[in-house]
């Protein structure tokens, strides 16, 4: 049985009350912040989160306040991970608006897997795959819910 919105909200801020939700940026290998991209203009979230996605594909991340590497280059990013990128360009954005987002996009645009190692559902854009891999589906993730359960959840 489903989750009412309400638990699932609860579900959600349980889980990020005790994790790293400063800004993260973009930057090089030698820790510069691709400054060009603040210049970015978005008319919605979903271009927003897709912006996110795709530049993930060719730049670091790392922590503004202190420039600490917390990613790769072509990597898979998880919600949080996509949400603290998010907040470097729109600031009142919230996780439910991202995870709303994500579900929304969905395949093909984005495929998503829950990983093993970090224990969290992760993303990433379709580029370069032959296969659309929506998997896990039905897996509760980080947050305690299935994927289908964050339909909605910025209500």
């Amino acid at each position: 049985m489903s989750k009412s919105l309400e638990n699932r909200k609860k579900c959600v801020l349980r889980y990020i009350k005790y994790q790293d939700t400063t800004i993260l940026v973009f930057c090089n290998k030698q820790r510069k912040i691709i400054s060009e991209l603040k210049e970015y203009k978005f008319d919605n979230i979903n271009n927003l989160v897709i912006k996110v996605l795709d530049l993930s594909y060719h730049f670091y991340s790392r922590k503004l306040v202190d420039k600490r590497f917390t990613c790769s280059y072509d990597k898979r990013r998880s919600s949080l991970d996509i949400y603290r990128h998010c907040k470097y360009f729109k600031r009142d954005i919230t996780i439910f608006d991202v995870m709303n987002s994500l579900y929304s996009i969905g395949s093909p645009i984005l495929y998503t897997i829950f990983c093993g190692n970090i224990m969290r559902r992760v993303f990433k854009l379709q580029k370069n795959h032959y296969y659309i891999h929506f998997d896990n589906l039905d897996l509760k993730d980080e947050y305690d819910l299935k994927f289908s359960e964050w339909n909605g959840i910025n209500d």
